[in-house]
């Protein structure tokens, strides 16, 4: 399909040169390479096996165009590759080579009407250092692949020793994960968003927390590219959603008045049962579903637009709130916002943490400013995430940004401190302080 010599054919060619290599008096270090295509998978399941050939086979050719004449470009299977490079000795020229070969696949191919890209995970390993048989090479270049995608951005990575160590402990880790999903140990942590005009606690987001047996409470950072490569996003998703409905319908129930912001993953909102995934998570956890807010990055928008598009208006219909997370650090088109009408948008707390100072608040800053700007345009509501300082609290409230959540308002925190934070009455005091000082000029 490809045109690609097979895994048999480049290993028959390497157990040759090492032959030689090793009957020569001096034995010639050279470099193999093992990657394989990250998220390809999503092409396959989003458009068919059909179009994932055709895009492979076109990603192939421009690879295999791009390499010297002597250098091996195989496929060992699936949507895993091996480069055999016998004139390159030198790591930092074959990682460069592997960098290079890493945009060519992200530029995007047309195929079947649909423009194409991916990424990759490159592991790098030398002969002799890292391993004197085939077997060793693909071994320490397999390990290497697989520490960069760990990392949950793609690249590449020379092999080292300590990846062995590293490796078991991940293939430890993801036992672990998969345990802990069978017995629940995947809860919903909670952070205020709060109404800025009147200081009212009106909604919470729910995060997810893992309650490891070992390693006590972890944030999504440690687990979250490990959950990925398993795919076990979704399981998690769900889990931690069930989590947070349950809570909020019972804090309901005792008076509050909240809206719960969930995350959705794009594995989640990829799959075609996602509007009956959440209607059955609202009837069994008596969650209103007009009271549910959904988050969803733009990466995770974009990508699923035209897929995600029909459940997610179903779901609108009914009343629950669709939220851009993160907004300003991905794609910020406003074209897809024409296509898939969202009411809220979550400025991105890289933005609100470059308001240090009362003079930064008074003096505002361009990209927050047009970002509340633009959504007000729009009709939508605006929530600031990160909010740290009473600086920043300043800022939003002189700009009147609807709703904001931070620290400055409370961190993450279990159903139980949730309840007490809720019983405190909300944040009236805090922006009544600081629009006080704003106005005082102090």
């Amino acid at each position: 399909m490809t045109g690609l010599p097979s895994r048999y054919n480049l290993i028959a060619q390497v157990e040759k040169h090492i032959g030689r290599n090793q009957a020569s008096p001096h034995d010639a270090p050279f470099v193999f390479v093992f990657f394989d295509l990250d998220r390809f998978k999503n092409i396959n399941d989003a458009l068919g096996h059909r179009i994932g050939d055709e895009f492979l086979a076109a990603l192939c050719s421009r690879l295999q165009a791009s390499f010297k004449e002597n250098q091996i470009f195989a496929r060992f299977g699936g949507d895993e590759f091996i480069l055999f490079l016998p004139d390159v000795a030198d790591l930092d020229e074959a990682s460069d080579l592997c960098l290079r070969a890493l945009d060519l696949m992200r530029e995007p191919a047309a195929v079947a009407g649909y423009s194409l890209s991916c990424g990759a995970s490159f592991g790098v390993a030398r002969y002799p250092d890292h391993g004197t048989t085939i077997d060793e090479l693909i071994q320490a270049a397999d390990t290497a692949m697989y520490h960069i995608k760990s990392l949950g951005a793609g690249g590449c990575a020379v092999f080292d020793a300590s990846m062995n160590e590293e490796r078991f402990s991940q293939l430890e880790l993801e036992q672990e994960l998969r345990q802990s999903l069978a017995q629940g140990d995947f809860v919903a942590f909670f952070q205020p968003i709060v109404d800025l005009a009147t200081g009212v606690l009106v909604g919470v987001e729910a995060l997810a927390r893992w309650r490891h047996s070992r390693l006590g409470w972890l944030d999504p950072s440690a687990f979250l590219a490990l959950a990925e490569q398993a795919g076990l996003v979704p399981d998690i998703d769900a889990l931690v959603q069930k989590s947070a409905l349950r809570s909020v319908a019972r804090w309901r129930e005792l008076g509050y008045d909240l809206v719960a912001s969930i995350n959705c993953s794009s594995a989640q909102i990829e799959r075609p049962d996602f509007l009956q995934v959440i209607e059955s998570l609202c009837q069994e956890t008596t969650f209103p579903l007009q009271c549910l807010q959904i988050e969803l990055t733009e990466q995770a928008l974009v990508r699923q637009i035209e897929r995600a598009a029909v459940s997610i208006q179903a779901l609108r219909a009914k009343g629950v709130r669709v939220a851009i997370d993160d907004f300003g650090m991905g794609y910020s088109s406003l074209s897809y916002l024409r296509q898939f009408p969202v009411d809220v948008l979550k400025i991105d707390q890289t933005f609100i943490q470059e308001i240090q100072t009362e003079s930064d608040a008074k003096a505002g800053v361009s990209l927050a400013d047009a970002i509340i700007a633009m959504a007000k345009g729009l009709g939508l509501s605006v929530v600031a995430e990160g909010v740290e300082r009473p600086a920043q609290l300043a800022y939003l409230c002189q700009q009147s940004c609807d709703q904001a959540q931070g620290y400055l308002f409370g961190e993450p925190c279990d159903e139980k401190e949730m309840l007490s934070v809720l019983a405190q009455g909300g944040y009236k005091d805090i922006i009544d302080l600081t629009t006080s000082k704003r106005r005082s000029g102090s």
